[in-house]
């Protein structure tokens, strides 16, 4: 069974993808940092069975035929969306370190412009 957030309003800004954390503008308006071992390990759990490069592949793909430069990109609503539609899910539901890890690792393996 999947974990259900409470807050349904938690939103978080592009993350940056450090070494060792994923730091992304939480929900307070000040940076948090998500320990990258513990967010990916978030992101798998919630990802079972699928693994989260299978997951990654798909959303970069989808995204180079919905990204409009004129219109909307990627944030934080098209993250937990697409995870909650592929995991039958509501996007509430899914984990913030979870989606943080799974934006943070699109962003890492998007090829660089």
């Amino acid at each position: 069974m999947r974990e259900i957030v409470i807050n349904v309003e938690v939103t978080y800004s592009q993350p940056v993808v450090g070494p060792r954390v994923y730091l992304a503008k939480g929900p307070s308006g000040w940076p948090e940092t998500f320990e990258r071992k513990h967010a990916d390990e978030a992101l798998r759990a919630f990802a079972a069975p699928l693994e989260p490069l299978e997951l990654v592949e798909l959303f970069i793909a989808a995204r180079e035929l919905a990204d409009d430069p004129k219109g909307k990109l990627t944030d934080w609503y098209t993250i937990t969306g697409f995870l909650g539609r592929t995991m039958d899910t509501s996007p509430k539901a899914v984990p913030p370190a979870a989606a943080v890890a799974f934006w943070g690792q699109v962003l890492a393996a998007m090829p660089k412009k």
